[in-house]
C-alpha cells in the first residue's frame, strides 16, 4: 500500500530557497483536497497538500523570503514577531499592522489560537515556557527536554475560528549549538510560511543567545503543508521566472543587553508608538528615532524603525518617512516596497467623517489612534523601571502592556499635561491583578 505521507527530507540554505521548494512541490503532484467545513471563512477553500512535509533550514539567520516569487512584508513580519515574543493576545494590537487578523477571532477582543506567544509565555500565571526552556538548557547543555507547547488539550475539542496552526517547538542544544524543530499542525504555504519562518527562527535565536549558544539549523515539519487553489495560478505563473533571492542572512543577535529585555523594551516602544500614531509628523519623528536609540541596541533598533515606518507610511508626511529610511541598514531598506506616505494635509482631510468614507479609507483611518501621550508614556516607563529596581520584581511584558492600556484609556479625555504618579501606578497594578484573579 502506497503511503499518503511525504517521506522526503529536503534541505535548503535559506528561507527563500525553502519557500521556493515548498511551492514547487505543491504545484507538482500534490494531492487535491476538498474544502474544510470549519474555521474562518477564508480557510474554507479547496487545496493541494502534502502530508507530513519536512525540510531543514540550514541557517536560521537566513530567514527572510525575498525574491520575485514572494517578498516578505518586513513591517508586518516585525510587528508579528514583537506581538508574539511579548506574549500578547489582543486582536487590536496586531490588527493595527495586519488587518487580516480580524478574520481569526471569536469575540473581536483576542485571538484565542494564533496568539502563539501568549500561549508560550503566559499559558497560566507565573509560567513562562520560553524562560523555562532557557533555564533548562543552561543547566543541561545536552538536554532533550527543551520543549515548548502551543497546542493545548482543549484545542482538540473547542469550537473556534482560531485553532493554532503551530503545535510547538523543541530546542536541541548540541556541542555549543542550538538547533530547533518546528511542528505545524497545518501550514498555508503561499501566505503564512514566510512569516512563520521569520518569526520562529528569530525566536529560536533568542533562546540560543540567552542560553549562551550559537543558533544552528531549523527543522520544519507540517502535518498538512498546503496551497489554496486561489493562490495556485498566480504562483504557477511566477515560479519559472522568479529572480534570485535578494536577502542576506541577518547579523548575529547580541547577547548584551539581554534579548528578552530588549524584546520587553521593544514591546513598550511599540505600544507607545501605536497610541501616539496620530500625532507623528516630520517635526517630531526624530523624537521617536531618539527613543529607539536610547532604549534599544542597534540590532533591535532596526526592528523599531520598521514599526515606525509602518505607522508613518499611513499617517504622516513623506519627509518623516525619508528620515526613517535613512536609519535603516541597506539590507533592510533594500528589501522594502515603500508605500507613498500622505502629505499631512491629506491625512487631516481624510480623518473627518469616518461614516462617509469608502471602505479602504475607513479601514486605514480606523487603525490610527489620535492620541499623543509622550509625557505620560515617559513618566510611566520611569516609574516602572524605578519600581523594578526597588522591589526586585520584574513585571511581564503583558502586565506592562495592560497597565499602559489602562492609563491611556483612563486619561484619554484629559489635556496635554497628563501625569502618572507611583501611587497611581501601584493602584492600577492592583486593579489589573484583581481582574486577572
Amino acid at each position: 500500500m502506497d503511503s499518503v505521507f511525504d517521506h522526503t527530507l529536503r534541505s535548503h540554505p535559506t528561507a527563500d530557497a525553502a519557500f521556493r521548494g515548498v511551492i514547487a512541490d505543491l504545484l507538482d503532484g500534490a494531492a487535491a483536497v476538498a474544502p474544510v467545513g470549519e474555521g474562518a471563512d477564508k480557510v474554507r477553500d479547496s487545496t493541494r497538500e502534502r502530508l507530513g512535509y519536512r525540510f531543514i533550514l540550514e541557517d536560521m539567520r537566513a530567514r527572510i523570503v525575498a525574491s520575485d516569487l514572494y517578498g516578505l512584508d518586513l513591517r508586518a513580519a516585525v510587528a508579528r514577531f514583537v506581538w508574539m515574543a511579548s506574549g500578547n493576545n489582543r486582536l487590536a494590537d496586531i490588527a493595527f499592522y495586519v488587518p487580516k487578523a480580524k478574520d481569526f477571532t471569536d469575540d473581536d477582543i483576542v485571538m484565542p489560537g494564533s496568539s502563539y506567544g501568549h500561549r508560550m509565555r503566559y499559558p497560566s500565571p507565573g509560567i513562562d515556557q520560553i524562560e523555562g526552556v532557557i533555564g533548562r538548557i543552561r543547566k543541561d547543555p545536552a538536554s532533550r527536554r527543551g520543549a515548548v507547547s502551543v497546542f493545548h488539550p482543549n484545542d482538540a475539542v473547542r469550537d473556534s475560528r482560531d485553532i493554532p496552526c503551530l503545535f510547538g517547538l523543541i530546542f536541541h542544544p548540541r556541542d555549543g549549538v542550538l538547533h530547533a524543530s518546528v511542528m505545524m499542525r497545518s501550514n498555508n504555504a503561499a501566505t503564512l510560511l514566510p512569516f512563520n519562518l521569520f518569526e520562529l527562527s528569530l525566536l529560536s535565536e533568542v533562546v540560543a543567545v540567552e542560553a549562551g549558544l550559537v543558533p544552528g539549523q531549523l527543522s520544519y515539519t507540517a502535518g498538512s503543508m498546503h496551497l489554496f487553489d486561489r493562490d495556485r495560478d498566480r504562483l504557477l505563473a511566477k515560479l519559472p521566472g522568479a529572480g534570485p533571492c535578494r536577502s542576506q542572512p541577518m547579523g548575529a543577535m547580541p547577547s548584551e543587553p539581554s534579548p528578552l529585555e530588549q524584546i520587553k523594551a521593544l514591546a513598550l516602544f511599540e505600544a507607545e508608538l501605536r497610541h501616539g500614531s496620530g500625532g507623528i509628523d516630520a517635526h517630531n519623528v526624530g523624537e521617536w528615532i531618539d527613543r529607539a536609540k536610547s532604549a534599544l541596541h542597534p540590532y533591535w533598533q532596526q526592528l523599531a524603525y520598521m514599526l515606525l515606518a509602518s505607522v508613518v507610511e499611513r499617517v504622516s508626511e513623506r519627509a518623516a518617512l525619508d528620515r526613517i529610511k535613512d536609519m535603516l541598514l541597506p539590507e533592510w531598506s533594500g528589501l522594502m516596497t515603500w508605500r507613498t506616505a500622505k502629505p499631512r494635509a491629506d491625512v487631516a482631510a481624510s480623518a473627518g467623517d469616518l461614516f462617509s468614507m469608502p471602505g479602504a479609507a475607513a479601514e486605514a483611518a480606523a487603525n490610527v489612534v489620535p492620541i499623543t501621550r509622550t509625557r505620560l508614556a515617559t513618566r510611566f516607563n520611569e516609574i516602572a523601571v524605578e519600581r523594578e529596581g526597588r522591589t526586585g520584581q520584574r513585571l511581564s511584558a503583558a502586565t506592562l502592556l495592560g497597565l499602559q492600556t489602562r492609563f491611556f484609556d483612563r486619561l484619554a479625555a484629559r489635556g496635554a499635561e497628563d501625569v502618572v504618579t507611583p501611587e497611581e501606578f501601584e493602584g492600577a497594578l492592583e486593579e489589573l491583578r484583581r481582574g486577572e484573579a
